[in-house]
């Protein structure tokens, strides 16, 4: 019996799931977090670098000032977690990894298998016509539960995080999907590693991630990511 594309895409971001986990989840617990550290940095490397290959490939010209602003956001919060993320404590980057992914899986399930059974309407139509209005309650949802989990693990720490640290990262990481969504629709590329998954090495290093699948590349996986750890910095540098 063949595998419909529905089952194909969500076995493959199921597996991808995985891998990433059992790649960045050992980081965290070895030598006090710090190999956390150079995950995120070749990550975020290797995110700036399809940044940069999805702006030489294409022919587009921003025209207006939104459109310059979303291509100059997302450099910017792409150079600043990989320059900066430092500055945050190891519990606190595992805490917005572990929200990101908690609220990108259950939205993604819930619009898989729910989205527009409720509302039809979708909340952004233009951007990230997928998307669901029952994913996206359910995935912020379920974020921020976990926040609450992640709270809870860290209840014992030395420095404790308040819980409203990690609760903003659910709705945060539905921005940066759609940041992201948004900067793709501006260079009209729909995974960001199509372009650098034919590089040598690079390329292989990608394949468990989708490939051509649909998951996307590290820039695609990052998105959620990187505006949390952005405005986490912000709040160390700001206020606390």
């Amino acid at each position: 019996m063949a595998i419909t594309e529905k089952k194909r895409k969500l076995i493959t971001r199921t597996l991808s799931a995985l891998i990433i986990t059992v790649v960045i989840l050992p980081s965290y617990f070895l030598d006090d977090g710090s190999y956390l550290y150079w995950d995120l940095r070749f990550g975020f490397l290797m995110a700036l670098i399809e940044f940069a290959t999805v702006i030489c490939n294409s022919r587009f010209v921003p025209l207006h000032s939104d459109e310059y602003a979303v291509t100059t956001f997302v450099l910017v919060e792409l150079l600043a977690c990989l320059f900066c993320s430092d500055q945050l404590s190891v519990e606190l980057i595992g805490g917005c990894i572990f929200v990101c992914v908690v609220t990108d899986v259950f939205a993604y399930l819930m619009g898989t298998f729910c989205g527009g059974t409720l509302i039809k309407k979708r909340p952004f139509p233009k951007i990230s016509p997928n998307k669901s209005y029952e994913g996206l309650i359910f995935g912020i949802s379920c974020g921020i539960i976990g926040a609450y989990v992640w709270t809870l693990f860290l209840r014992n720490a030395d420095t404790p995080v308040p819980f409203w640290r990690f609760a903003i990262v659910a709705p945060l990481a539905v921005f940066g999907d759609l940041l992201e969504s948004r900067f793709k629709r501006l260079y009209d590329v729909k995974d960001a590693n199509d372009f650098i998954i034919d590089v040598p090495i690079l390329g292989w290093l990608e394949k468990p991630l989708g490939g051509r699948d649909g998951h996307g590349g590290y820039l695609d996986r990052l998105d959620s990511l990187a505006i949390a750890l952005l405005a986490q910095l912000a709040l160390e540098l700001l206020f606390l």
